[in-house]
């Protein structure tokens, strides 16, 4: 007997739609679908606790408690709690971090999350929580966040890059401070939105201690020698006595730090010149890390490396690096810092740009001279050398 086609047809689209829901598996609004992943265990409503090894859902009451691993609840709406080691949460209207860490996220949509308290919502982006005996502390990465604590709640909320800490509700900083990280052992969660910004600052920190080793204290108080060393910064009329004056703050700001943020500030587009400028000191002062402050401004890693480096070029000409490291002298695609060593001469114009018309500089950057080829023979320049290559060491590759 043959079977009627249309009774076929009904079948296999059947089958597909049967397949389509199995591959995209979704979630009503107050539940979550679980993925374990090591030691969890899932408290359903009036019963105890019971490992779980496989992706279950999850229903308001449940409670979800992470002994070793992690796991991963999916909510409605491409939004998402992952947990870890000591993570305990309870799924109620919304879900409520009682213990350890959760990172959140919320794509193109918003999550409301209660940790010891206070109501945290992230909007159209990803944080981190953290729940320690009732303090509570919320780093946002990406998006913003309004914190509603015992009533109290910060005026623009939490906004990328920031965090706030709650010591007990109704207890919250007046202002969001920098987001905070251990750079030399990053937190997975840290790694996975931030490696770029952490390289970054550990690079531009080392650079920025490079050009103040290089120059003295008289250096760097006028806009012609930041003009000189960082040609974008030719382009900036109004980069004036004045806000040189205000960013060394008589001289408490290093050079190099001075000359890292204005690299920052000269790549950035957010805002005009001097709104960014104030955004990135101001950012910088806070406490943040240089990686954090070029990332809110959202510059080019690449462009702003070249800058600083370029700079750090005209401060140890070629031909020092060469002797310091132990390679014959010429020009080198590795720039890097030296200090002065006394009394010094200006190089020869083609080695350094020149101030715009405009404005032209009132002093110019300190310069060593080129040193002679060779091993230097006096004790004099040999205590030079010795204090290059213990500056370098950490930047320049390895001797041949």
């Amino acid at each position: 007997m043959k079977t009627p086609r249309a009774l076929v047809v009904a079948v296999v689209v059947a089958t597909g739609l049967a397949g389509a829901g199995c591959r995209g598996h979704s979630v009503a609004p107050g539940e979550a679908r679980l993925v374990p992943s090591g030691r969890v265990d899932v408290q359903r409503t009036g019963h105890a606790f019971a490992p779980v090894s496989h992706a279950t859902t999850l229903h308001r009451g449940d409670q979800v408690r992470v002994t070793t691993g992690s796991a991963r609840m999916e909510l409605a709406g491409r939004r998402s709690i992952e947990l870890r080691d000591g993570s305990q949460v309870a799924l109620g209207a919304s879900p409520e971090l009682i213990s350890a860490d959760a990172l959140v996220t919320a794509l193109g949509s918003r999550l409301t999350v209660v940790v010891g308290g206070t109501n945290v919502v992230l909007t159209d982006g990803a944080a981190r929580l953290a729940n320690r005996n009732g303090a509570v502390v919320v780093g946002v990465y990406r998006g913003l966040v309004d914190v509603d604590s015992a009533g109290r709640r910060l005026d623009g909320g939490v906004p990328a890059l920031r965090q706030v800490t709650i010591a007990a509700p109704g207890l919250l900083q007046d202002r969001p401070s920098p987001l905070d990280y251990d750079e030399t052992h990053p937190d997975p969660w840290d790694l996975r939105f931030l490696s770029d910004a952490i390289s970054l600052g550990a690079a531009l920190s080392s650079r920025s201690r490079a050009v103040t080793a290089s120059t003295t204290p008289r250096d760097g108080t006028t806009p012609g020698f930041y003009r000189q060393l960082v040609p974008d910064l030719a382009r900036q009329s109004l980069l004036d006595q004045n806000i040189v004056d205000q960013l060394r703050a008589n001289g408490q700001r290093p050079t190099g730090e001075t000359l890292v943020g204005l690299a920052i500030t000269a790549a950035g587009t957010r805002g005009q010149f001097v709104d960014r400028v104030q955004s990135v000191f101001g950012f910088r002062d806070q406490g943040a890390r240089w990686g954090l402050v070029a990332l809110d401004q959202g510059v080019d890693r690449v462009g702003v490396l070249d800058a600083v480096d370029r700079a750090l070029g005209t401060l140890a000409p070629s031909s020092l690096i060469g002797v310091a490291s132990g390679r014959a002298s010429g020009p080198s695609p590795t720039t890097a810092p030296t200090e002065s060593p006394g009394p010094t001469t200006p190089a020869p114009p083609s080695t350094r740009p020149s101030p715009p018309p405009t404005s032209p500089p009132t002093t110019k950057p300190v310069i060593p001279p080129p040193p002679p080829t060779g091993t230097p023979a006096d004790p004099v320049a040999k205590s030079l050398v010795d204090t290059i290559n213990g500056l370098l060491g950490p930047i320049l590759p390895p001797r041949r």
